[in-house]
């Protein structure tokens, strides 16, 4: 604070009193106003702070909010069953069924179902709320449905289950799903199969400019929470909703086409995540993101989890688990190996010298490079029938990370691009490639040989032998979005 009238004048008398003291005194005064003043203005920033803050605050907060009881009440926790042919539902009689503790449950997903963005996915993803153990999340972040469909064998080994919970929408345009789907029913024939239909903001597509809501907040100012900040919500209303469109229900309408055709092949039900048909109000699809979507308005939150958890609980109650767990022999045997999160090749792949596992930077995950950018591996087929060979790489778009790279056998060669122009916004993803057959028995050697300077190496970080020819070569059916 600065000095009162009373403080300065009790300061002059002291000086008068302190003849032989008036130069000290007079500059010790002067350094008092000094500090007075910069306190004030310390004082001052801190109020326009906090000012800012609690502005901040209280324009996010000014629109009447929901309870999770308001959303189940807008949107109640029901399903839609597609029977297998003219099979009906089949409702298990209480007496006949298995008791809760029992159940098992296993997810497969993207980063989504791994509840990447929680504080603990080991134990915030729905399927460990269903279960903590008894539930196993065989989600892959950065990867769809295309290695679990190849890799079912390998991923489950004898494990069994009741429940599976199979989350992959934007990814359907491959058909890796259906292969998982097939595969889950034939070995399990008596087991619950839920399809999830989940939405994120970037399906949101604006119907003249051509971009998705994540860019056009960008554009605007925001960083990657904008779903959660009330100023986006009353900039979006303000250019008007009916300017975007779903890209679901446009373009992409065939994703939730597959989905249904997936699930009548297979009796699976389909859980949809509550989305509302307007944008603005307590139960619209802006208010819903705010509470669905972590800090990064894209992967589900905490609540989403156990909103998910509930219907998928809901459902089981309804319809119910037998005692005796069917399980029949998986139709194929496939051999897979995957060091993406563990960084631990198994002893089956032969590495040259320059062979380096390392983790990513500023990631969890790793992946295989060659010093100097060439180098070997050896892959061995142990079973007595032809197996599809399949190589997962590393791929950043839009923007140019990785090198163009060789990949060669023999008189076989075949050049990677890990770069994908298909996408609106950055994504590092997973994608693969069919390289050929591998005889029973046989090693095949890989020569990798990258062709260009880049900021990355070329990184590989799966390696997939499947006897299914044709799901090996089927039209981008083994790569990922």
């Amino acid at each position: 604070m600065l000095p009162t009238s009373e403080e300065t004048n009790s300061h002059n008398e002291y000086l008068k009193s302190l003849p032989s003291k008036k130069i000290l005194a007079a500059i010790s005064f002067a350094l008092w106003m000094v500090y007075s003043m910069v306190r004030l203005e310390d004082i001052n920033v801190n109020i326009i702070q906090n000012d800012v803050s609690n502005r901040r605050l209280n324009s996010h907060q000014q629109p009447k909010r929901i309870d999770y009881s308001d959303i189940i009440k807008a949107f109640p926790l029901d399903t839609n069953f597609f029977p297998r042919g003219e099979n009906a539902e089949k409702i298990v009689p209480l007496d006949q069924r298995k008791p809760d503790d029992e159940i098992r449950y296993a997810s497969f997903g993207t980063s989504k179902s791994f509840a990447a963005r929680t504080p603990n996915p080991n134990t915030d993803a729905f399927v460990k709320l269903l279960s903590q153990e008894n539930g196993d999340n065989y989600a892959l972040r950065g990867s769809g449905p295309n290695y679990p469909a190849a890799c079912t064998y390998s991923m489950l080994g004898d494990n069994e289950y009741d429940v599976f919970i199979l989350e992959y929408f934007r990814s359907v345009q491959f058909e890796g799903m259906r292969e998982l789907a097939q595969t889950l029913r034939e070995r399990f024939p008596d087991s619950i199969i839920i399809i999830l239909r989940m939405w994120e903001p970037q399906n949101l597509f604006h119907k003249h400019e051509k971009i998705e809501m994540s860019t056009f907040a960008k554009s605007k100012g925001f960083e990657k929470d904008y779903i959660h900040h009330q100023e986006f919500h009353d900039l979006f209303l303000e250019l008007g909703e009916d300017n975007w469109e779903w890209e679901f229900e446009a373009k992409f309408k065939h994703w939730v086409d597959f989905q249904e055709d997936v699930a009548k092949e297979v009796g699976a039900y389909i859980i949809e995540q509550p989305l509302p048909k307007e944008a603005g109000g307590p139960l619209g699809y802006l208010e819903i993101g705010n509470k669905y979507f972590s800090i990064d308005s894209f992967h589900p939150s905490v609540l989403a989890h156990q909103d998910i958890k509930n219907r998928v609980k809901a459902l089981v109650n309804r319809v119910g688990v037998p005692k005796q767990r069917r399980v029949r022999p998986f139709s194929n045997i496939d051999f897979c190996f995957n060091w993406f999160y563990s960084g631990v090749i198994d002893k089956a792949i032969t590495l040259s010298d320059s062979a380096v596992v390392e983790i990513m930077p500023n990631t969890d995950k790793y992946g295989l490079s060659f010093k100097g950018g060439e180098g070997d591996f050896e892959v061995r087929n142990p079973s007595n029938e032809v197996m599809y060979l399949s190589i997962a790489h590393m791929s950043k778009t839009p923007e140019k990370k990785y090198p163009s790279t060789e990949i060669s056998s023999g008189d076989k060669k075949l050049i990677l691009n890990p770069h994908d122009e298909d996408w609106f916004y950055s994504v590092h993803i997973t994608k693969y490639v069919y390289f050929g057959e591998v005889q029973p028995q046989q090693t095949l050697k890989l020569h990798v040989k990258e062709l260009e300077e880049s900021e990355w190496p070329f990184r590989i970080v799966q390696i997939v032998m499947t006897p299914k020819e044709d799901f090996a070569t089927f039209g981008g059916q083994l790569q990922w979005t």
